[in-house]
């Protein structure tokens, strides 16, 4: 609320490895949707467990119609 109210944001954004499934959990509870643009973390090494991420979002106006 703070982001889209006070802030005047237009969208969040949030990433997690894709096997952290507790954040994700998290990003799905609160109406995040999987953008489908995964990435590959820039600074951990390629191949690592943890290098590939995922990245999800929620916009002012879907936001809004969840309150």
């Amino acid at each position: 609320n703070l982001a889209f109210n006070r802030l005047d944001i237009s969208e969040v954004c949030a990433f997690s490895p894709r096997t952290n499934l507790r954040s994700i959990a998290v990003m799905q509870r609160l109406n995040m949707k999987d953008s489908f643009q995964n990435f590959f973390h820039p600074t951990i090494a390629a191949g690592h467990p943890l290098s590939k991420h995922v990245l999800y979002r929620i916009n002012k106006d879907r936001w809004l119609a969840l309150l």
